[in-house]
């Protein structure tokens, strides 16, 4: 997969800020993005249960502004995991939060013990050979160049870590009706926009 150009990944991520803005009071899309996270951390544990011995630090590269990620939904990271969030997009995008309470709490409860930087996934700037645990959760259509990702992903890794990478796929039928009809059709739509990449 070729790396896109710079003005259609900015293009991109103003579309991520656009939507990320409007996060802070749209319950449902919140607990429909959670639920996926946290259906995805079950069905990882239920295929490699040595991930509930994991401890130390974990991480995740495209985190959202809001810090609620895949990472906080592992049984053992509130006592035992020191957590890291790496988004291009800054905190402040989410100005507010209007949730009924118990969202409002599981927001906060993600912020404990977690820390967010600021910065590309192509490049985390984040200590080599360092997390037992990367998470990647619908994060790779979105980026600049996703085998830089993947390579920077590999570098902040101890040897011996998990991987647990999530990615929005296509058939190829659906990828040329994209092609062929979508990518026109719905050009101004944050499906096509945010979106710069697919894959099978």
């Amino acid at each position: 997969m070729k790396a896109i150009s710079i003005e259609r990944w900015r293009g991109a991520q103003k579309a991520e800020e656009s939507c990320w803005r409007t996060m802070g009071t749209d319950v449902r899309e919140f607990a429909r993005i959670t639920e996926e996270k946290i259906r995805a951390v079950a069905w990882a544990i239920e295929r490699v249960p040595d991930l509930l011995k994991l401890d130390g630090h974990f991480v995740e590269i495209g985190i959202g502004p809001m810090g609620v990620g895949c990472i906080h939904f592992f049984p053992q990271t509130k006592a035992t995991c020191d957590l890291v969030g790496v988004d291009p997009l800054p905190k402040e995008v989410v100005d507010a939060i209007n949730y009924p309470k118990p969202l409002e709490r599981l927001v906060e409860s993600c912020r404990e013990n977690y820390g967010q930087v600021c910065a590309l996934g192509e490049q985390t700037g984040l200590r080599e050979g360092f997390f037992s645990l990367a998470a990647c959760y619908n994060v790779l259509d979105h980026c600049w160049i996703p085998q830089n990702v993947l390579k920077e992903i590999y570098r902040i890794l101890k040897p011996g870590a998990y991987f647990l990478l999530g990615c929005d796929v296509r058939s190829i039928i659906s990828v040329l009706k994209y092609n062929l009809y979508g990518r026109w059709r719905y050009s101004r739509s944050i499906g096509v926009i945010a979106h710069p990449h697919r894959f099978f």
